[in-house]
C-alpha cells in the first residue's frame, strides 16, 4: 500500500468521479491537491477527501444493487458511474478487504 498527494496539475490530474470517464480538473484556490492510494496493483486517483470517503463506503458495502444500469442517460448527459469503470479484479473479496483497509488508512492520513 502506498499513499501520497500532489499539488494539482490540471494537465495530468483528472476527476474520475466526474461526468464521463475522466473530467479535467481546474485550479480554483491554488492549493488544490490530487490524492493517490495504490493498493492491490491498482492506483486510485481522487480529487478530494470526500471522494475518498465515497470510495471507502462503496467498497465497505458488501452487496450492491444491480449493475444493469443504462450506459448513457440522455436526460442527464452522464456516462457510467465511477465504480462501474473499476477493473473487475479490484472488486473481488480477497482484494476488496485490502482496498478497504488502504482507503481507511488514507482517510486518516489525509485528514
Amino acid at each position: 500500500m502506498k499513499l501520497w498527494k500532489e499539488p494539482l496539475d490540471p494537465d495530468r490530474h483528472v476527476d474520475h468521479f466526474g461526468v464521463g470517464s475522466a473530467t479535467p480538473r481546474k485550479r480554483v484556490h491554488g492549493r488544490e491537491q490530487a490524492y493517490f492510494v495504490q493498493v492491490a496493483g491498482f492506483t486510485f486517483e481522487l480529487a478530494s477527501i470526500d471522494q475518498l470517503g465515497v470510495a471507502l463506503e462503496w467498497f465497505a458495502t458488501p452487496i450492491h444493487p444491480s449493475s444493469r444500469e443504462p450506459v448513457f442517460e440522455h436526460e442527464k448527459g452522464e456516462w457510467q458511474p465511477w465504480h462501474s469503470r473499476l477493473p473487475a479484479f479490484i472488486k473481488k473479496s480477497s482484494k476488496r478487504e485490502r482496498v478497504i483497509e488502504a482507503l481507511r488508512r488514507a482517510l486518516e492520513a489525509f485528514r
